[in-house]
């Protein structure tokens, strides 16, 4: 099995339950037509994104997801101090 369908494979897997619920709405020959994993995944996937958000909030949020990660990669005592400056910053930012 190639490592690209081995890895639509597992998303299928991995969202089951939402893609059974998801594809309990299409009809049978739109069910009939996605057979493959990677063409079932995508359709799921498009089906059931959030609406498109502004710029702005995208790049905020993974700015925030990516900022999370590099902390937690972070031991303790290097990760307190810039805890603490983003508290202060957000302290900061809730009185101006």
């Amino acid at each position: 099995m190639r490592a690209s369908t081995r890895s639509w494979c597992l998303a299928l897997n991995t969202n089951l339950p939402a893609i059974e619920k998801w594809r309990a709405s299409l009809s049978e020959r739109e069910r009939a037509r996605l057979r493959d994993p990677q063409s079932i995944v995508k359709r799921w996937q498009k089906a059931t994104a959030p609406k498109a958000k502004p710029d702005a909030l995208a790049k905020a949020e993974a700015a925030w997801k990516s900022f999370i990660g590099c902390m937690n990669a972070l031991p303790a005592d290097q990760a307190a101090p810039l805890w603490h400056a983003a508290l202060a910053e957000l302290a900061s930012m809730a009185h101006a």
